[in-house]
């Protein structure tokens, strides 16, 4: 079949050296083997993935499906293919099939993302939370990577990156993040840890196929943390970032941090601060990508909020 290899796929493969070319040069195969082995037909390929490549296909039971191709991990365990096992379809797109040896998940099909559609975001968070909240509830693995892990990646962020950007990130903002890191670790409890998809957003949030009256959806590409449901609701704070760009920024992110509470049951404070972090966060990490005044923007609004506290 004819498909197409987007330039950042490409571009990661690559980065793996060998490995990830033995993947390129294997996809044909992989795509051969997969449909034999699945009973799949008509394949097509569907846009987006910065990490994979996705289809549309035809199960022998004549429904529709998705095919995903992940670029390799050394990882014994894939966190994505766990968490979506451990799911079972409540809260996360159901899998259908894995075939570790070629990177693949076969999903059932779902609708649009949620942020492609003309809903408010006010609209939008509690489809996403609720679908959180189902997976919140899913057993959990030691399988699954720490969210220690995962502060202990931003702590080490927040103290090296800087120091390699051409600007210059105020100090007040990187120890006010550090102080928020410190202060979730006092708070944790590891034993109440959950399944969290850690990259929760109207784009990776989409419809059940027969919801017309768009009231529930699944999440997709989950990263598979084992930690705190805070977090999940931190990126949601991170989101639709243009809002924050107004004189009463800190009002707006209070009132969204209120209604992520409200719905959810989860303590704002933790959700407050893991917000900041993740906008300032990401306003490093668009800056190390030479994104200067996108990555300013956000640390413009993280440094907003971190003085309103």
């Amino acid at each position: 079949m004819v498909y197409s290899i987007s330039s950042i796929v490409r571009k990661r493969a690559q980065l793996l050296g060998k490995t990830g070319e033995t993947w390129l040069n294997g996809l044909d195969a992989s795509l051969a083997t997969l449909s034999a082995r699945w009973n799949l037909a008509s394949l097509e390929q569907l846009p987006g993935g910065s990490e994979s490549l996705v289809f549309s296909v035809i199960c022998d039971s004549g429904k529709k499906a998705v095919l995903k191709l992940m670029l390799p991990t050394t990882d014994p365990v894939r966190p994505e293919t766990l968490a979506l096992k451990l799911a079972g379809g409540h809260g996360y797109a159901q899998l259908l099939e894995s075939a570790d040896e070629h990177d693949a998940l076969l999903l059932e099909q779902l609708g649009q993302p949620i942020g492609e559609l003309d809903l408010s975001i006010d609209q939008q968070l509690p489809l996403i939370c609720s679908a959180l909240a189902e997976s919140w509830d899913a057993p959990v693995d030691p399988g699954l990577s720490s969210g220690i892990n995962k502060a202990d990646w931003l702590e080490a962020h927040f103290s090296n990156t800087p120091k390699r950007l051409t600007i210059s990130p105020r100090p007040e903002l990187i120890n006010g993040c550090l102080d928020y890191l410190h202060q979730r670790r006092q708070a944790w409890r590891p034993e109440t840890f959950c399944l969290v998809h850690g990259d929760a957003h109207e784009h990776n949030a989409l419809l059940l196929t027969n919801d017309k009256a768009m009231r529930k959806c699944k999440l997709v590409d989950p990263d598979g943390l084992l930690f705190e449901p805070a977090y999940d609701l931190g990126i949601l704070m991170r989101n639709w970032h243009e809002q924050y760009q107004h004189p009463q920024a800190a009002t707006i992110a209070q009132k969204r941090c209120e209604l992520l509470a409200s719905i959810t049951g989860v303590d704002a404070v933790a959700i407050w601060q893991w917000g900041v972090i993740e906008i300032a966060s990401t306003g490093l990490h668009l800056a190390e990508l030479n994104y200067e005044l996108l990555g300013q923007a956000y640390l413009d609004i993280a440094e907003t909020l971190l003085s309103s506290d």
